[in-house]
């Protein structure tokens, strides 16, 4: 979305925003993505202004961003490189001013989300990982460097969350052949739960709707 005169924020003016998230202080953290422009992470402490994070990311096209739970400092954002589809995943341990692209190996070319971040531990990272022959849940436990592959189907993932104490994952596909899948072991193996469809996943909507799913 594009910040315009309804959401006037004077530091965010004219840029392209392309995820909001809140870390465990209360810090809202905004990825920005604008044409001619490096993308951007800006931060937003309570009672305060949001202030651009260092020099951002030169050629890159961010998706979307999380920080650690038990360590603010730090900061995984996803996106890929500009003019590509090759889903990347940069890692900052200084609280955004410089981010470090994980080299991973992924299966296919295809656009990379971030899930979450595991509240107990910060090396332990969701992502989702949708491609042109499927999507892919991808569990990495050493901060991002390795990754695999936790759950994979053919058809369109258009969502997945996490659990605020990072116990429990769902995932959802478009398709009820596939439908909504879950993780009791925080992500490390899914199992399906209804053969429904779903066009987005979020934890209070699931939640609100698991006696309906089938989900317990």
């Amino acid at each position: 979305m594009c910040i315009r005169d309804r959401t006037r924020t004077a530091e965010l003016e004219g840029e392209t925003v392309k995820d909001v998230s809140v870390d465990s202080a209360g810090t809202v953290l905004v990825v920005t993505t604008t044409p001619s422009r490096p993308s951007a992470l800006f931060r937003k402490p309570k009672d305060k202004r949001f202030e651009r994070v260092g020099k951002g990311l030169e050629g890159a096209y961010l998706v979307t961003v999380d920080a650690a739970p038990s360590r603010p400092q730090r900061v995984y954002v996803t996106g890929q490189p500009l003019g590509t589809l090759k889903g990347r995943l940069y890692r900052s341990d200084d609280g955004g001013a410089t981010f470090k692209e994980l080299d991973q190996v992924r299966s296919h070319e295809g656009a990379y989300f971030l899930v979450g971040v595991d509240p107990k531990d910060p090396a332990r990272v969701v992502s989702r990982f949708l491609h042109f022959e499927g999507s892919e849940i991808t569990l990495s436990e050493d901060s991002g460097k390795t990754s695999k592959v936790v759950l994979s189907i053919k058809s369109a993932m258009y969502g997945a969350a996490m659990s605020p104490d990072g116990s429990r994952v769902y995932a959802g596909s478009g398709l009820p052949a596939d439908g909504v899948f879950v993780s009791d072991d925080r992500g490390r193996t899914f199992a399906s739960s209804a053969h429904v469809g779903v066009q987005s996943v979020s934890y209070t909507h699931l939640r609100a709707h698991e006696t309906v799913l089938d989900l317990v």
